[in-house]
């Protein structure tokens, strides 16, 4: 994957108002208003562990993504750490180096357009879930490559997952894209529901 270090054009300068949504969590009303949260408020106490565990050294963050490694394949079951450990990261990067843009954890995530949604949807859902046609505010939009955000590996050194997904929050935040970028849009502020999206291809 060859970064093109081209920086995104900011979402402010298009009146676009558009979006499309993917949720996982049952069916979804017209006229519904999503939040701009990232988690649900139960899985906050797994974010403070991870960003304690990284206070605490290389040794305990190893173990806490080890011993969540070795649960999940006992249990067969996905990880959870590795995925709050990269967003633990984004946001640290964010707060020292981009204040100026929306949290991850206080945002709608949306789509400029439903081929992004639907892409979505199949490769990190399996495609469990439905794609929504929304509306929203992008004049408080951040537009950002969502192929800089991938998961950390527990089985590299610590030190080198760290340094790869600092490498690649300052990418994310900085708005770079990759060759074929994979756009997706953090917005802080509510999210109208319109209408589900029937794809052509399910009918």
């Amino acid at each position: 994957m060859t970064s093109a270090d081209t920086a995104l054009s900011p979402a402010s300068d298009r009146s676009r108002q558009t979006v499309w949504h993917v949720s996982t969590r049952g069916e979804l009303a017209p006229g519904t208003i999503l939040e701009p949260r990232f988690w649900d408020k139960g899985r906050d106490h797994l974010l403070e562990v991870m960003r304690d565990a990284l206070r605490s050294g290389e040794l305990v963050l190893k173990a806490v993504l080890l011993a969540d490694d070795v649960y999940a394949v006992r249990h067969r079951t996905t990880t959870k750490t590795d995925k709050a450990l990269q967003e633990v990261v984004f946001e640290e990067i964010r707060q020292q180096s981009y204040p100026e843009r929306p949290s991850r954890f206080g945002t709608c995530f949306v789509f400029e357009d439903h081929a992004g949604a639907e892409r979505f949807l199949r490769e990190e859902r399996d495609g469990k879930g439905n794609v929504y046609k929304c509306e929203a505010d992008l004049t408080v939009a951040f537009r950002a490559d969502m192929t800089h955000v991938s998961l950390a590996d527990p089985h590299l050194p610590v030190r080198e997952q760290l340094e790869r997904l600092t490498a690649q929050a300052h990418k994310y935040w900085a708005g770079k894209l990759i060759d074929s970028p994979w756009i997706e849009l953090l917005v802080p502020a509510k999210v109208s529901v319109l209408e589900k999206y029937a794809s052509p291809s399910t009918g």
